[in-house]
């Protein structure tokens, strides 16, 4: 299992490396989340304004919403 900022590879490429889960983030509005990170937000941030889609990706199914 892989979970952080590595996580953010291509899933398949892990995948294929042997790790069998991986789960991380996406960023959704990129202009949006460097404008708060140059003022000092971090990852609760902008979880908590909806910038970041988060996912859970298997060997078997691929790219599954998280929703916490």
């Amino acid at each position: 299992m892989l979970s952080g900022p590595t996580a953010a590879a291509y899933p398949p490429v892990l995948h294929d490396l042997g790790i069998d889960v991986v789960g991380s983030s996406l960023v959704r509005d990129p202009r949006v989340i460097v404008q708060l990170l140059k003022l000092g937000a971090g990852y609760r941030l902008l979880d908590k304004r909806g910038l970041l889609f988060k996912y859970v990706s298997t060997k078997t199914t691929q790219w599954v919403r998280y929703s916490s």
